[in-house]
C-alpha cells in the first residue's frame, strides 16, 4: 500500500496478491487427481467438491503438487464454476483428451516435470468479487501472484525466473 499527496491509501494489485498468496498458506485445498475414463475430468479426494459461485465472480487459483506451487491461473464468468472449468481443462490436457483450442500451456509443462505423476495434486483459490471494493483488474492480482509464488508451469515473467526451476531440480 502506499498513500497519494493527500494521505489516502492506494490500494494496487500487489496488496491484493499479497492477500491471495496469504489465504493460500491458511487453505487446506481441494485435492483432486485427473480421471483418464471421463472425457472432462478427474475426480475428487475425500468427498470434496468445488464451491459454485453465484453472480459475476472472479477467482484466481493455484494448483500445487506436494505443497509446489505449479500454476497460478485465474478465472472471470457470469455464473458457475469457472475454478470447475479450469481444473477440468488441466486434467483434460494431461490424460490427453483435449478438444480443439483447448490445450492447457500449464499442463504441458507439467507433464515434462512430472510426467504421469498425478500424486497429491491439490487447487486453493481466492474470489475477488467479494474483495473488490478498489476495481483492480484480475489479470494484474494474477500477474502479481505469479511473480510472488513462481509456478513453475506459468509462463516465466518474473525477473529471477531461474530459480523456480532450480527449486524443481534440487527437488
Amino acid at each position: 500500500m502506499r498513500k497519494n499527496l493527500f494521505g489516502e491509501i492506494i490500494i494496487e494489485a500487489s496488496d491484493y496478491a499479497k492477500k491471495v498468496v496469504k489465504v493460500f498458506t491458511q487453505q487446506d485445498g481441494i485435492r483432486f487427481a485427473p480421471n483418464p475414463d471421463k472425457v472432462r475430468g478427474f475426480y475428487y479426494w475425500n468427498d470434496t467438491t468445488f464451491p459454485k459461485f453465484h453472480g459475476q465472480s472472479e477467482i484466481i487459483y493455484c494448483i500445487y503438487k506436494d505443497g509446489l506451487p505449479v500454476y497460478v491461473g485465474c478465472s472471470r464468468q457470469q455464473s458457475g464454476n469457472g475454478l470447475y472449468a479450469r481444473v477440468s481443462r488441466f486434467c483434460c490436457q494431461l490424460t490427453g483428451r483435449t478438444e480443439t483450442g483447448g490445450e492447457h500451456p500449464g499442463a504441458k509443462k507439467y507433464k515434462r516435470f512430472f510426467k504421469e505423476d498425478y500424486s497429491n495434486l491439490y487447487v486453493k483459490y481466492y474470489s475477488l468479487c467479494d474483495n473488490n471494493k478498489y476495481n483492480i483488474l484480475l489479470e494484474e492480482v494474477e500477474q502479481e501472484v505469479i511473480r510472488i509464488l513462481m509456478p513453475i508451469c506459468n509462463n516465466e515473467i518474473y525477473k529471477n525466473s531461474w530459480t523456480a526451476s532450480a527449486r524443481l531440480e534440487l527437488r
